[in-house]
């Protein structure tokens, strides 16, 4: 007899081993640490399986992610009403204190059509006022997973201005604290994952491209609850686990697409200005070192701050910096530090969170008009204040870190002034000249470049 349980996983038993092939084949990926390796004629250790499974067999049945249940269910041909529920939903009043713009009312109606899924939505969509808007209309018990203090504390804010909920639970570091709306850290949720397993109706999963990780799966797979929402700018992956994803949290189930937020206003059409330097380097397959030479160049930068004090001095609109190094970082600061009006402030992740709290606070504040900044602090939970260009020092290579930098200068502006990219290309080194090209791809798929 077939029987499907669905729990922190989704457990099937007595099904055909055909239909269990099948299943299984779905939640097989090559490993992409084994093909590069292999492609690179590197020494691959035992560890490196050359395929990842996404699944566990316990005895005669198997596990999967809960993710996979509306698969199962269509594969093995059983009616999803005859699946053994115990995931929980336990009600909360709770009110939606918002408005949403029309965009964001249909996607919010899209997730509640759907228990498991993930809402695509780029920077400026709004996409945490929607996850607050769907939680409201759930009305259960909620935990929002975030990876990063700045995360945790943006949730917090928005649900106590967004809702009536006056206190957030917090779970995170030596804070163990539940209430009916909770924001925690994800390794912090994990350590307690199988005590508060029942606690949750709903759990959504900021920036859910990254559930991938050993931690993240454990934490998905150990709690119960009735609904789960992953929220992503990007919800795809350059490893080509993708797949996995959404095996792993569900469905892309609504897309707020940039051409709608550019027609409606929310966010503008940057202009591409592309900025030829004249730095060379005999390439030998030593990128790292070439990068490390590349912005130590002192001519090259120079040229960068030149430019960076041209455009402040010609349109008086915070400017954003990025670079791939925390010395470079200074370094473009020290060029432009003494120039009257400007006022550059560095953020990069070896800064205390509370020097870059303030930091943040003073740029709102219009005491520092240039954020020079390393990318991976710009990443998720950097909640900036309205930036107006960006500079992009160091070579970008993976598409979606491209579009999440650009998407920080997209809101409108109160001066009406054009969002621009100041991208710098290095055409004498043909590894860097064909970087350029991938960025020019990239422009032209978002709409930026003709």
């Amino acid at each position: 007899m077939i029987k499907i349980i669905l729990k922190g996983s989704c457990l099937i038993h007595g099904a055909p081993e055909s239909k269990l092939n099948l299943i299984k084949k779905r939640l097989t990926f090559d490993n992409p640490k084994y093909v590069q390796a292999k492609r690179n004629g590197r020494f691959i250790p035992r560890s490196v399986p050359p395929t990842l499974e996404f699944y566990k067999e316990r005895g005669s049945a198997l596990m999967v992610p809960r993710g996979m249940c509306g698969f199962v269910c269509k594969t093995i041909g059983v009616d999803p009403k005859y699946v053994k529920d115990f995931t929980v939903c336990d009600p909360i009043n709770i009110q939606f204190k918002g408005k949403l713009r029309d965009y964001q009312e249909k996607a919010v109606q899209d997730v509640l059509g759907r228990r498991y899924g993930i809402l695509e939505a780029g920077t400026g969509s709004g996409k945490t006022i929607m996850g607050i808007a769907v939680a409201t209309k759930r009305s259960t018990k909620t935990l929002v997973i975030v990876h990063n203090r700045e995360l945790l504390l943006q949730w917090i804010e928005r649900f106590k201005t967004f809702t009536d909920i006056e206190e957030v639970g917090v779970i995170s570091g030596g804070t163990f604290d539940i209430k009916d709306v909770t924001v925690g850290i994800i390794n912090s949720v994990n350590k307690c994952a199988a005590s508060i397993k029942k606690e949750f109706g709903f759990v959504i999963y900021d920036e859910c491209h990254r559930t991938l990780g050993n931690t993240w799966i454990s934490t998905i797979n150990t709690l119960m609850p009735k609904y789960h929402l992953g929220l992503s700018a990007t919800p795809y992956r350059s490893d080509k686990l993708t797949g996995a994803l959404f095996s792993i949290v569900g469905p892309i189930v609504h897309k707020v697409s940039k051409q709608h937020l550019e027609n409606t206003g929310a966010i503008l059409i940057p202009e591409i200005i592309r900025v030829h330097t004249k730095f060379s380097y005999r390439y030998n397959n030593d990128y790292p070192q070439m990068l490390s030479a590349l912005t130590a160049n002192e001519t090259r930068n120079i040229q960068i701050g030149n430019a960076i004090v041209n455009d402040y001095l010609r349109n008086k609109e915070p400017i954003m910096v990025v670079s791939d190094r925390v010395s470079h970082c200074e370094e473009l600061r020290y060029i432009i530090d003494n120039v009257k009006g400007i006022k550059p402030v560095v953020l990069s992740g070896r800064l205390s969170k509370e020097y870059r709290k303030q930091a943040v606070k003073d740029l709102y504040d219009r005491k520092y008009n240039i954020l020079i900044a390393t990318v991976p602090l710009l990443g998720e939970g950097f909640d900036a204040p309205d930036l107006n260009a960006v500079f992009l020092t160091t070579p970008m290579k993976f598409s979606g870190r491209t579009i999440q930098t650009v998407g920080r200068i997209l809101r409108p502006s109160e001066s009406g002034v054009p969002p621009r990219v100041y991208d710098f290309r290095d055409t004498l080194i043909p590894v860097l000249r064909y970087s350029g090209f991938a960025r020019d791809r990239v422009y032209r798929k978002q709409g930026w470049l003709q």
